[in-house]
């Protein structure tokens, strides 16, 4: 068959609006895809949690949790830890640590919003200089450390 100049024309054209028309669909699909991706969540009814350190259960004597130590990147076990609670009173949660394979015990001392008072190696003592400053009154808080898995938690 042989192709006339106007066939070819027509030809392009169609192809064009085929390319358009393909255009704006992807356009069409992205834009609504955005679109559902900044909608506001759903409100819910539901009461504002409370304070973690209110809602938990309070610590007992004998409550332990065992964290495992792992390289990120080769996945190797680096060192297991046991806490064990020894000791609560009204200001203070005693804690025993355990590195197993190695001997001997650390201990720490919490209050009871589990903020760190006393360790073996540091000791919480107020405008010390080792906290950070607060610049034009906003709060500068971070957590860094390795990979944390919680095995047997009681």
């Amino acid at each position: 068959m042989i192709w006339s100049a106007n066939d070819q024309k027509f030809l392009q054209r169609k192809e064009m609006m085929l390319c358009k028309a393909a255009a704006i669909a992807c356009l069409s699909i992205a834009l609504a895809g955005i679109a559902l991706a900044q909608s506001a969540p759903a409100e819910n009814n539901q009461p504002a949690a409370e304070d973690s350190s209110s809602s938990m259960e309070p610590p007992l004597v004998g409550d332990h949790w065992t964290y495992e130590i792992r390289d990120e990147i080769a996945g190797t076990l680096k060192f297991t830890t046991v806490h064990v609670i020894t000791q609560v009173s009204p200001n203070d949660i005693a804690i025993r640590t355990e590195n197993l394979g190695n001997p001997g015990y650390g201990y720490l001392l919490y209050d009871h919003s589990w903020n760190l008072k006393d360790s073996s190696t540091w000791k919480y003592s107020p405008g010390d200089g080792t906290g950070v400053k607060a610049l034009s009154g906003s709060a500068i808080s971070g957590i860094s450390g390795a990979a944390i898995l919680i095995l047997d938690a009681e």
